[in-house]
């Protein structure tokens, strides 16, 4: 017993992360989400395609400045979400009714904790509000803090 928790303890955050990015869409999807958000995509613009129309445009503002603060990041779709990896997991987003879901591997989220304020939802959720703008500056940060940390484990 004392062994199995050592090994949870060691692949805590990777296991609480899957967890969490499994366990994000099933709750959605219960709740009542567009079922747009469900099906299956083959890519990033397929995703952003078959979005309510009106969150569209902010689905593509949010790809273009991850893309911009990480140029070097491989795009691909994860979990049914656009995912982006560069040495390593980088960032996940999703779009429900309510809000799009940042999904950043732990710890960035908890270590930036103060500057995030309000879109603070989980240790390695932020919840962005579809009747708000960008928090453009927060969301590069956050990114580039992720990428710091992946290039050091990378190393």
């Amino acid at each position: 017993m004392i062994q199995n928790i050592q090994v949870l303890e060691n692949c805590s955050i990777d296991l609480w992360v899957m967890v969490h990015l499994i366990w994000q869409p099933i709750h959605y999807l219960f709740r009542g989400s567009s079922s747009s958000t469900m099906k299956k995509v083959a890519n990033v613009d397929e995703y952003i395609d078959v979005a309510p129309k009106e969150v569209q445009e902010k689905l593509r503002q949010l790809r273009a400045l991850i893309l911009k603060v990480s140029p070097n990041a491989i795009e691909r779709i994860s979990y049914r979400m656009p995912y982006y990896e560069y040495h390593g997991r980088l960032i996940y987003f999703g779009i429900t009714k309510a809000h799009i879901g940042l999904y950043i591997p732990l710890p960035v989220i908890e270590e930036h904790r103060k500057e995030i304020g309000p879109y603070y939802a989980t240790k390695a959720t932020l919840h962005l509000p579809l009747d708000e703008d960008l928090p453009n500056e927060l969301i590069k940060m956050l990114v580039k803090a992720k990428m710091k940390k992946n290039e050091v484990s990378a190393r």
